[in-house]
């Protein structure tokens, strides 16, 4: 009995014990958060072109439903309650700990995520002239709409805010010309008339009696190198011995087209480097180069046009070489070369141009250049070589 007794014993003690260990708790698994992205942040940049824009809109007496203008907070940042739009130069929008006193300002109403929400209009018990709006009605700091994620933009430059661009624009015109004493009459003026992107329209709208000015682009005055000097200078000769003229300046340096007004353009010598009233004009080289190198001088100089006497008077380029004045209304072009391949075109004649000039400089040399051109043999350079200097063996 007493051998039974002791197995009953056991097999009750395990029964209560299997019982406590059905009755234990399990493990709980760790509850799982989710990721927490930071607030937005602007750049300082952004800010500015943001608080810009907001004053325009303000000017306009237009709300920014999306939070255009300034810096939205988290969506679900408060648990059932709409996001905020604050002003951009808070920067983020959220109860970060400097929010109460950007600038050394009490911006805490404007900045701060908590005490926005506290003054929504409607929503809270603040009074009319101190809650903040829906931004569907007001700038910011305002209140976004009820129900809807909204996501701060992402743009990197421009071309990614190209449709934005000109309702933009829009919007500062609109509120820099009613800005002015009877603005609005006159912008609603400016819509019927069609002119609203007429930029030069606008400018009178918001600055009446004051001149536009519109000023086309001065590209930089056209000058020679070195080598290009030597080469056109070269030229020249051949052109003076030859007694033929320059009509394209293809030996100088041309002038800008309509660097003095109702004035054609000039040509000047290649040694001028270029060809306008620079500061060294008159004294290039140490000589008194005025009359060749200053543009103004040239021009006062001009044949015809001028009372200048005809022995002094600088002709047309289609009569001379430089320095001379170009034919009245064409607009003349530099040539562009890189090489000699971009004037192969040109390199023969202008190689006979020089071959005239050396035979023809020599005693009799009018003469020699005609019997080698009825002979055919002005393309033989050993000829022409033994022409130019006779006597001499050509290697």
């Amino acid at each position: 009995m007493s051998g039974k007794m002791s197995k009953l014993v056991l097999i009750a003690v395990l029964s209560a014990l299997a019982a406590v260990g059905a009755t234990e708790p399990k493990a709980v698994a760790p509850h799982v958060q989710k990721k927490q992205c930071p607030a937005p942040k602007l750049t300082k940049a952004s800010m500015i072109q943001r608080s810009t824009l907001a004053r325009a809109l303000v000017a306009a007496k237009k709300p920014d439903p999306t939070c255009a203008t300034g810096v939205l907070s988290l969506a679900g940042a408060v648990t059932d309650k709409p996001q905020v739009c604050c002003p951009a130069y808070c920067g983020e929008c959220s109860d970060y700990s400097a929010c109460g006193s950007i600038r050394g300002q009490d911006s805490a109403n404007a900045c701060c995520l908590s005490n926005v929400l506290d003054l929504e209009c409607g929503a809270t018990k603040t009074p009319a002239n101190v809650c903040l709006k829906k931004c569907g009605e007001a700038v910011p700091p305002c209140i976004m709409e009820d129900g809807v994620v909204f996501k701060m933009p992402e743009m990197t430059g421009a071309a990614d805010d190209c449709n934005e661009a000109v309702p933009d624009w829009m919007a500062k015109a609109e509120a820099a010309v009613k800005a002015a004493q009877g603005g609005d009459e006159r912008w609603a003026e400016l819509q019927k008339a069609g002119t609203i992107y007429n930029k030069v329209a606008l400018y009178a709208a918001v600055f009446p009696g004051q001149t536009v000015l519109a000023q086309k682009k001065q590209c930089p005055t056209p000058k020679l190198t070195k080598a290009s000097m030597l080469q056109r200078s070269g030229a020249m000769r051949a052109l003076v011995a030859t007694k033929k003229p320059d009509p394209t300046c293809a030996t100088g340096v041309l002038s800008l087209a309509g660097a003095v007004t109702d004035k054609p353009q000039v040509c000047c010598p290649a040694y001028c480097g270029e060809c306008s009233d620079y500061s060294a004009c008159g004294s290039i080289r140490g000589q008194d180069s005025a009359n060749a190198c200053c543009l103004s001088k040239v021009l006062d100089l001009e044949c015809g046009a001028t009372k200048t006497p005809a022995n002094v008077c600088l002709k047309k380029c289609s009569e001379a070489v430089p320095p001379c004045v170009m034919e009245d209304g064409v607009v003349f072009k530099m040539p562009e070369m890189t090489g000699a391949a971009d004037d192969c075109n040109e390199a023969v004649p202008d190689w006979m141009a020089k071959a005239e000039a050396a035979v023809k400089a020599a005693q009799g040399g009018a003469e020699r250049w005609a019997e080698l051109q009825k002979a055919g043999t002005i393309y033989n350079k050993v000829a022409l070589y033994a022409t130019v200097f006779p006597g001499q063996k050509v290697f």
